[in-house]
């Protein structure tokens, strides 16, 4: 919305007041107009979709608040910025400016990777945690917690990530891992997927799992891209923890952002399935602290049995169909991505002029955290 035309609206609402000379014809406009929003606290929202309302002179104040958190790219910024605020259509291109704009997602930008082979797939499990992919990442500078590595792991329907900084990547650090993170937490999966590190394919880590009643199942040797799911977890977790340490200059302590990170990425809308792994796992959408509002209602206890009632019922059949939807999704994107994939691509090469201020490449990385521009 437009700063001026905000005011209005806001003004009228406030006092009734109109702006000074307006006509008759006008002041039904703002009236009409007016209808529709409402004012809490200091802040203007819709009425039906009770979105808070921006305008241009503080939605990059908004913008910058909700990226500067985690460092999202423009689609994942505006998914995260739509559900909550109200803006005119040009929300996704301010986010794409602000994103471009940003020293930190300057330097921490993937270079373009050179396809060499043909991608298959698997299909997507039909329950959350029957297949979880886990992967190591390191080492890289020790904090002062003595953490030098991370271990991850994700299931391969809901994309629920999971990581615990570690200080070595042992066998029995990993069985640790594999206790605390998954099976507590979420149950014995049937499956779980790696590459062929020692401390995931010895005996006695197989032995744990064997106890357990789960598979592990181990890429081909030098194969990472076999265990695709967690690779990009691994990207996008440490890119997102380095831009997070990186604004407080601490990136040697990497280790405090981990935290932060994930609640960032379990809250993400994904490009696959369509719903964030919050929704796909426990069938709501998880709140950050940039996100958060004030409740509109205050809780009335006399509810409580009907909320209850209506949370099993979701949980029974709303949940599950989404679920499925998600599955259905999932498999078509894998298939589009590896027709994609396999078909080859030209390098695209960014036209340059004179004069013009470029980032240069780092070939010779000191940790995971560098910039690599």
């Amino acid at each position: 919305m437009k700063f001026p035309w905000f005011l209005t609206i806001f003004y009228y609402l406030t006092n009734g007041s109109y702006p000074d000379g307006a006509s008759k014809v006008f002041k039904q406009k703002i009236r009409r107009h007016a209808a529709k929003f409402e004012i809490r606290g200091e802040h203007l929202f819709e009425k039906e979709t009770g979105k808070q309302v921006l305008h241009d002179g503080n939605v990059r104040e908004i913008l910058l608040q909700v990226h500067c958190e985690s460092h999202l790219d423009a689609k994942h910024l505006f998914t995260s910025l739509k559900s909550r605020f109200s803006y005119h259509k040009k929300l996704y291109e301010a986010c794409k400016e602000l994103v471009r704009e940003c020293e930190t997602c300057q330097k921490r930008a993937r270079p373009n990777a050179t396809r060499r082979n043909l991608a298959s797939y698997m299909e997507t499990p039909s329950r959350p945690f029957f297949m979880v992919g886990c992967d190591a990442v390191g080492p890289m500078d020790e904090t002062s917690r003595g953490n030098k590595y991370i271990l991850t792991g994700v299931d391969y329907l809901t994309r629920w990530p999971v990581a615990m900084a570690v200080s070595d990547i042992t066998e029995q650090t990993t069985i640790k891992f594999y206790y605390q993170c998954i099976v507590v937490p979420h149950g014995v999966p049937n499956y779980i997927h790696t590459d062929r590190g020692s401390n995931f394919i010895s005996y006695f880590t197989k032995s744990f799992l064997q106890q357990l009643g789960c598979r592990s199942i181990c890429t081909t040797a030098f194969r990472p891209q076999a265990n695709g799911l967690c690779e990009r977890l691994n990207q996008t977790l440490c890119r997102t923890i380095a831009k997070l340490a990186r604004d407080k200059n601490e990136r040697h302590e990497w280790d405090r952002y981990l935290n932060q990170a994930l609640l960032v990425l379990r809250t993400l809308v994904n490009s696959s399935t369509g719903y964030s792994p919050s929704q796909l796992l426990m069938g709501y959408q998880m709140i950050t602290p940039g996100l958060w509002q004030a409740p509109i209602r205050d809780f009335v206890e006399g509810e409580y049995e009907e909320d209850v009632a209506k949370r099993v019922q979701f949980v029974q059949d709303e949940l599950v169909t989404i679920r499925k939807i998600a599955r259905m999704r999932s498999d078509e994107a894998k298939a589009k991505n590896a027709i994609r994939y396999n078909v080859r691509v030209q390098e695209f090469k960014r036209p340059f002029q004179v004069g013009d201020q470029v980032l240069l490449k780092e070939t010779i990385l000191d940790n995971k955290f560098s910039d690599k521009w």
